[in-house]
């Protein structure tokens, strides 16, 4: 039977080959950077979260509040080794679990310093094959050397506090044997040393390693969602880092959401229109909290309800396809229908303070606005023409057509145009600026007529 889904960050800690032998069916992914776990829960949708190896110096280290935000989201996370054992030292009081020797060691404060499991190492494409050597390592090789009695007294620590002051891009054990050397020690003492780390060293990073991965292998196929400790608190930075840094998947391959953006800003068409309406977006909810207006759930759930039906989203499965497709979980999904309420709120303050049928000018300035205006100024007054003439003839009714209902009369004009009201004619027409519904029916009728005239001549 398999386990359960897993993802394991992994670099040089111990070779692929051996960890697939360990974990065939994990999504084996390269040490993990800042915002890669947050990143790996949406593309992967896995239920465990495996930490070895991560990024030290070249690049920002993952974050321990993508590690919160991955339990929050009921994926267990586990760490060993590397990177992952410090980050399970720090967050198992959360819910993150460690694994090994390493983890024990930093959680109990033997272990403090980052640069006991640092080290420098070749490329993916190269199988991350480290450059220089683990201080972890390096201890527990120095120890089994004294064990085996290759040291005289107050050696073993001689070697250990040399190699400690060595950088961690330094470290390699030829930058230890010189440092040694200088410090005093002895040659006899040196050269079986050599020898025996010649014919091999200690792995206690590998060993760790290897087993967090037959821990992953062993667990049920089936596990409850992992519990944090405590809630996310989404500070300023994490949110630029979900918002900003986090990568999603599409069909070309991974990018991260503030690649798109800035893409959007240069290549989009009507990317300055965008922005626009982004920012008001924005302003809108400031100003809507500033006046502490409420956006209660009634509210919310209405506005979802729109936005469904102005996307022809007939069903939550349809709603389930359309967030999968726009790189969005329920909780985003949540968070935007809130903005689009809270603007529709915004909005309804607004026009409470204006003069009925006041709408008029605001929506021909964003025609203006668009470019639009002139053509929408013209086949509109062509239509009122037409109209006219169809008035002074007789042949517009002031009632409804009989045997038409209202909703018929509403079809036919969404389908003869791009409109279709996404809520209650009578809520709708309050929004939009028309009298009433009846007005607007009305006004339906005089493009109904219009169309016939326009068909049969």
């Amino acid at each position: 039977m398999s386990g359960p889904r897993s993802v394991v960050f992994l670099g040089p800690s111990l070779p692929l080959e051996r960890a697939r032998q360990l974990l065939p069916e994990a999504i084996f992914r390269p040490p993990a950077r800042q915002s890669d776990v947050i990143s790996a829960v949406r593309i992967d949708s896995p239920q465990v979260i495996g930490i070895i190896d991560g990024t030290f110096a070249q690049t920002l280290s993952v974050w321990h509040k993508e590690i919160l935000y991955a339990l929050q989201q009921g994926i267990h996370v586990f760490g060993a080794a590397s990177m992952g054992a410090l980050r399970a030292a720090e967050c198992d009081v959360f819910g993150m679990v460690g694994i090994g020797e390493i983890y024990r060691a930093y959680r109990d404060g033997v272990l403090r310093d980052d640069d006991e499991v640092a080290l420098m190492h070749a490329s993916g494409e190269e199988g991350y094959r480290g450059l220089t050597e683990a201080m972890v390592n390096v201890r527990a090789t120095i120890a089994a050397a004294s064990a085996a009695g290759l040291f005289g007294e107050g050696e073993e620590q001689l070697v250990v506090s040399c190699a400690k002051a060595v950088h961690f891009t330094e470290r390699s054990w030829e930058a230890i044997f010189r440092a040694s050397r200088r410090a005093g020690l002895a040659l006899g003492a040196e050269t079986a040393l050599r020898a025996f780390v010649g014919s091999g060293t200690v792995d206690v990073k590998g060993r760790d390693a290897a087993e967090l991965l037959e821990h992953l292998a062993g667990l049920p196929a089936e596990l409850p969602p992992a519990v944090p400790s405590e809630p996310l608190a989404r500070s300023s930075v994490f949110v630029a880092l979900y918002e900003r840094d986090r990568r999603v998947k599409r069909p070309a391959g991974e990018v991260s959401l503030d690649a798109i953006a800035r893409w959007a800003m240069l290549a989009a068409p009507g990317a300055d229109d965008l922005l626009e309406l982004a920012q008001l977006r924005e302003v809108a909810a400031a100003f809507a909290a500033f006046l502490q207006l409420e956006t209660t759930a009634e509210m919310v759930a209405s506005e979802k309800s729109r936005f469904m039906a102005r996307r022809r989203l007939r069903s939550e499965d349809d709603l389930a396809r359309w967030l999968e497709r726009n790189d969005l979980d329920e909780s985003d999904f949540g968070e935007l229908v809130r903005l689009l309420a809270t603007g529709r709120r915004m909005r309804a303050w607004v026009a409470a303070r204006r003069f009925k049928r006041q709408m008029a000018r605001p929506l021909l300035d964003e025609l203006r606005l668009a470019g639009r205006y002139p053509e929408v100024a013209d086949e509109a007054a062509a239509d009122e023409a037409a109209l006219s003439g169809i008035e002074e003839e007789g042949g517009l009714s002031g009632g409804e057509p009989v045997g038409l209902t209202r909703r018929q009369l509403i079809a036919e004009q969404a389908a003869a145009s791009s409109w279709l009201p996404d809520t209650s004619i009578d809520q709708w027409a309050i929004e939009s600026g028309f009298e009433d519904a009846f007005d607007v029916y009305i006004e339906m009728l005089r493009h109904r007529a219009l169309r016939s005239r326009q068909s049969s001549s």
